[in-house]
């Protein structure tokens, strides 16, 4: 573990990660709504939240030895064999919705970066598209795909740090 990761505790719940988000950003703006599992089912329902909106991908190489968390523009088209490339990496798949509960205790349609706060054995590796580095809020569903809130990047970037994580951030051409 990093020197900045939590000891070993509980995982944390839709309804903790939304408290604390709304402690460390008041104001936050964020909207529950029905179950959502693709970008596009998202784009029809809060398209009046304020932020830019992400794609996030659980992958794993082909031994299930390396699990990647790319976060990455939503309109971006993303190349596994080329991001396995850039990575140094065997080839890239999406991970199961098996391993998305045990890895992270979060249900399909609901990952975000936020996610890797229950990511304590830091088996998970972030990686950002390079085209978010200059964004203020990212849309980021808390553990449910129930919600989504509008959280400051820089906020992101310090409970990915607090978690012991190291967010890696690449061009993806």
């Amino acid at each position: 573990m990093g020197p900045n990761a939590p000891a070993t505790r509980e995982r944390v719940g839709h309804e903790e990660l939304v408290a604390l988000l709304k402690l460390r950003q008041p104001g936050i703006q964020y909207r529950s709504h029905e179950a959502v599992f693709t970008c596009e089912q998202a784009d029809q329902l809060f398209d009046d939240l304020p932020g830019t909106k992400a794609k996030n991908l659980l992958l794993k190489d082909r031994k299930g030895n390396r699990y990647i968390l790319l976060c990455a523009a939503e309109s971006r088209r993303v190349d596994l064999k080329i991001l396995a490339s850039t990575l140094g990496s065997s080839r890239l798949s999406m991970a199961t919705n098996e391993e998305l509960e045990r890895l992270l205790g979060t249900e399909s349609g609901a990952l975000s970066l936020l996610s890797l706060i229950n990511d304590t054995q830091l088996r998970v590796e972030p990686i950002l598209d390079a085209e978010l580095a200059q964004i203020d809020l990212m849309l980021c569903h808390p553990l449910s795909n129930r919600c989504t809130m509008a959280v400051d990047m820089r906020l992101l970037l310090q409970m990915l740090d607090h978690s012991g994580h190291s967010a890696r951030w690449i061009a993806l051409n």
